[in-house]
């Protein structure tokens, strides 16, 4: 089997490795013995050697001021806040009981909820997502998925209105009242939350295409990767603590942190927006 992925590569896939492909131009193809024991790439590795490499710093510097990819680098983060900003409140929100405004189920219920939502989720990138982008392009789709997480964040206290108005709230060690048709509520936030989530694919293909130099290509997501690392590192603690503070001192019926969640995400979303003039530029 090897053997038959060794001479179907060779017969009819192109080499992508640079320094191959430049001395397959120039001198001619490459022979079996040559690209199983490398010997045909000597000459280009020479060239290599010769040529110095790029300050990767100074490059690093070059793209942090790029007017067209510090706006995305940016939105890296952002997006990666608002992602992980919901994760960690919506489990505190379903895990606290309903007098403070919470759904007060159970852990495995939440779990189960989870659960299924992640396996919507799994679908709707493979299916759903290609269409899409297929359809509208990287940067409209991905404004619109950003826009979603505000819509998430807003039907968060809608939701808790309408429990408070329905269910009584109970004392410990009573057990809550089961929520029945109010899953669907429920539900129509975390299918919001997965529509939201299509961001980070579409956010990917933004960034390959705000490259203003192939060599810079792991450069550039790199500091993308760690604008989403510092966004994930962020988010569940200043989130939390949000969570906690206005449930605690009950700021603003103890919507405080989805007010301050639904504002950023309004404004992620209008920055969104000028990303496409900017990467259209590159």
């Amino acid at each position: 089997m090897w053997r038959t992925a060794m001479f179907t590569t060779l017969l009819f896939m192109d080499e992508s490795l640079l320094r191959i492909a430049k001395r397959s131009t120039d001198e001619g193809p490459l022979t079996v013995d040559e690209a199983v024991n490398g010997t045909g790439s000597a000459n280009a590795d020479r060239e290599d050697r010769s040529q110095p490499p790029p300050p990767r710093r100074s490059q690093t510097i070059t793209l942090l001021l790029d007017s067209a990819v510090a706006p995305v680098i940016f939105m890296g983060f952002c997006m990666s806040f608002l992602i992980n900003a919901f994760t960690s409140t919506f489990v505190l929100w379903t895990y606290t009981p309903l007098r403070l405004g919470g759904l007060q189920r159970e852990p495995a219920e939440i779990g189960l909820v989870i659960s299924v939502i992640g396996t919507l989720g799994i679908a709707m990138s493979t299916m759903v997502f290609p269409y899409l982008h297929a359809r509208f392009k990287s940067v409209p789709l991905f404004t619109a998925c950003v826009g979603f997480w505000g819509v998430a964040y807003a039907l968060i206290p809608l939701v808790e209105m309408i429990v408070r108005n329905v269910l009584q709230p109970t004392q410990p060690p009573e057990p809550a009242p089961p929520l029945k048709g109010l899953w669907g509520l429920v539900l129509c936030i975390l299918v919001t939350q997965r529509i939201g989530s299509m961001a980070y694919p579409a956010y990917m293909l933004v960034v390959k295409e705000a490259m203003p130099d192939p060599a810079a290509v792991g450069t550039l997501f790199g500091l993308a990767t760690a604008a989403n690392c510092l966004g994930e590192g962020t988010a569940p603690a200043i989130a939390s603590s949000l969570f906690a503070l206005s449930v605690d001192r009950n700021l603003l019926g103890g919507n405080l942190v989805w007010i301050i969640l639904i504002a950023l995400a309004a404004f992620a979303t209008w920055f969104a927006r000028g990303l496409k003039s900017r990467v259209e530029g590159t």
